[in-house]
């Protein structure tokens, strides 16, 4: 398994994994009906995003892919497995570029627009709340990486592919001495609290009609002191991924 940057090329199956995810497991299944995952007008429109973030500056998004070898894949053919959507208009360098980043629609004072249709009231209110945690816990936290997107097609999780992933964010971080926020759902709660991420609060997403009220976490790690704890295996992490 090698993590690379996604290109245009991976687009459609970014979008495939992140619908794969979001309409199978908690919480996020309770916004995304799994028959939208075969609508084609939904799957153009998460394409769409999935795009937009690819073809954004690195100072305004960065999306890292984990993609199997030919021999590593059961399909015989090279094969991405999960991905990751890091927004970095919250470091020092992106935010120069900050006003830039906002007109076309990829800073982080922005909401997902994952729903074809604005008027969604499930997707909106999961949307709204995220933004208003992004604003709430992370505006005052210095500079920082916001991790936008982590997901793991369903049929290969459990293999670390979101772990290195996530580790290659932190060290991107460092590297940009800034510190690493997320939000996230109980079982991505799990993961980030064990690599050393903390609980800075419940970001609550109010129950409408047809769904309940959810509850996600918002998260936060220093990158700066987790590379501090152990340089040499972070440097030869950044080494190991950037080839």
């Amino acid at each position: 398994m090698k993590v690379r940057a996604a290109t245009d090329a991976d687009v459609p199956a970014i979008a495939a994994i992140v619908l794969a995810v979001a309409s199978t497991e908690a919480p996020w299944k309770s916004y995304l009906p799994a028959r939208l995952r075969k609508d084609p007008a939904f799957v153009q429109h998460a394409e769409a995003v999935a795009r937009s973030y690819v073809e954004a500056s690195d100072k305004a998004s960065v999306v890292m892919v984990a993609e199997l070898s030919a021999a590593e894949s059961e399909l015989n053919r090279p094969q991405i497995v999960a991905v990751s959507v890091w927004d970095t208009t919250q470091t020092e360098c992106g935010k120069a570029e900050a006003q830039k980043a906002d007109d076309q629609g990829y800073t982080s004072s922005r909401k997902d627009d994952w729903s074809p249709d604005a008027e969604d009231p499930k997707l909106s209110a999961l949307s709204d709340a995220m933004l208003q945690g992004r604003q709430r816990y992370f505006a005052a936290e210095g500079p920082h990486v916001y991790l936008r997107i982590l997901a793991t097609d369903p049929q290969h999780q459990g293999r670390g592919y979101a772990k290195a992933l996530c580790r290659w964010g932190i060290t991107l971080a460092h590297r940009k001495r800034a510190g690493v926020c997320l939000e996230t759902g109980s079982r991505g709660y799990i993961m980030f609290s064990g690599m050393g991420f903390k609980d800075l609060g419940a970001v609550v997403v109010p129950a409408g009609k047809g769904y309940d009220e959810q509850v996600l976490k918002a998260l936060r790690m220093d990158a700066a002191a987790a590379q501090a704890a152990n340089p040499g295996v972070w440097d030869s992490l950044w080494k190991y991924v950037s080839t």
